[in-house]
């Protein structure tokens, strides 16, 4: 009779931590859970816990997850982020849907990113807007900057892109992607790469006319206010028309490669 009833008592037991299988979280020690910490009995490790949620909700995301292996249950990668290195920043719409449906909201971008330039020091050297994303090529005058540059630029864009087409929520996929462009040589390239974009994706067989991008003027065509170049562009030649030639010849280059530079991401 006593095995009966323990035998019954053990399989009570499982089926209850078979319930509450997901409110328990594999964390590292040490882990704070406003004071509730209990350990699963048996021959689970020392690292299972089960948690109770906190009073505002912050430990709720972590159940279920080992923050160990999973990559969500741990905290975000920190950015290499250098001032005076320029950075090649990728950012796409939300789900890769078109972030600009039509010229006016590219010009409707074009504008806080100006007075984000200005609010933040950094120096643009280089851009292009596509369907569904956007390259930067920019160089923060202090760490963080170019973070703040980001967010000032997305907060008015989408806001601005909310309000004219009647609709609410974000309009990015996640967090912008960023590397860092710290050889000399490697900056040329990166210029190159975002401004034949449009051609690659067969947007136009001539991207000093795509309008909506740095070449034309870095192609002498056309001067932007919110560029400043960079020093391995001027050091093309001495004079602007001669700089223009020279970036000519190198966009029709064919020994160089176009694959991404560095940032992982394509398009």
């Amino acid at each position: 009779m006593t095995d009966q009833v323990a035998n019954t008592a053990m399989k009570r037991n499982g089926a209850r931590d078979n319930v509450g299988a997901a409110a328990v979280c594999r964390v590292p020690e040490p882990w704070r859970t406003n004071g509730v910490r209990k350990k699963e009995a048996g021959s689970l490790p020392d690292t299972r816990v089960r948690l109770t949620p906190a009073r505002h909700g912050d430990c709720r995301r972590y159940r279920g997850r080992d923050a160990r292996t999973d990559p969500q249950a741990m905290a975000r990668q920190t950015r290499l982020d250098l001032p005076g290195i320029p950075q090649h920043v990728v950012q796409r719409g939300n789900n890769r849907l078109p972030c600009f449906l039509d010229d006016a909201d590219r010009r409707r971008y074009l504008t806080p990113l100006a007075e984000a330039l200005l609010d933040t020091s950094c120096k643009l050297h280089a851009y292009v807007l596509m369907d569904n994303h956007v390259h930067l090529l920019a160089t923060p005058p202090e760490v963080g900057a170019l973070a703040r540059l980001m967010q000032k630029l997305g907060r008015g864009y989408v806001g601005q892109f909310n309000t004219r087409h009647r609709r609410t929520g974000t309009w990015w996929e996640g967090r912008y992607k960023a590397s860092l462009v710290d050889s000399e040589s490697h900056v040329l390239h990166c210029h190159r790469y975002i401004d034949l974009n449009p051609v690659r994706a067969r947007m136009t067989d001539d991207p000093a006319s795509y309008p909506w991008s740095s070449c034309a003027s870095h192609c002498g065509l056309r001067q932007e206010a919110i560029l400043l170049p960079h020093p391995e562009y001027t050091a093309l030649a001495a004079t602007p028309e001669a700089r223009a030639e020279a970036y000519r010849q190198r966009l029709h280059e064919t020994d160089l490669t176009s694959s991404v530079p560095a940032s992982g991401n394509q398009g």
